[in-house]
């Protein structure tokens, strides 16, 4: 119960974070975690939840190789640009509402 609590206050301090974020004029649509965050789908499934935003997983999971391949195909063409080539993902989480509603209510908003 421990590891969920601390799970949940991660991502609701990633909530806070991302909402200063919104104020000062950023704009998020996708979180993509890579490395170890991609691996654990407890902590995507609740990041997901609690910012009621979708995650994309890469196919590769080790961010290290993932950014090394990136740039050479980059590099060799098969790719326009890094972002053409991160914009493919191998999986996407989608939020559940119920949590992020629950959080909503029972938070104090910035």
């Amino acid at each position: 119960m421990l590891y969920l609590a601390g799970i949940q206050a991660l991502a609701l301090d990633a909530r806070y974070q991302l909402a200063r974020l919104k104020k000062a004029g950023y704009n998020f649509e996708l979180l993509m975690p890579t490395g170890g965050l991609a691996k654990n789908q407890l902590l995507l499934t609740e990041h997901t939840n609690i910012l009621n935003m979708p995650a994309a997983t890469p196919e590769e999971r080790e961010s290290m190789l993932l950014s090394g391949a990136i740039t050479g195909f980059v590099a060799t063409g098969i790719y326009s640009s890094i972002e053409d080539a991160m914009s493919r993902y191998h999986d996407r989480i989608e939020p559940n509402q119920q949590p992020f509603d629950f959080y909503e209510k029972n938070t104090t908003h910035l």
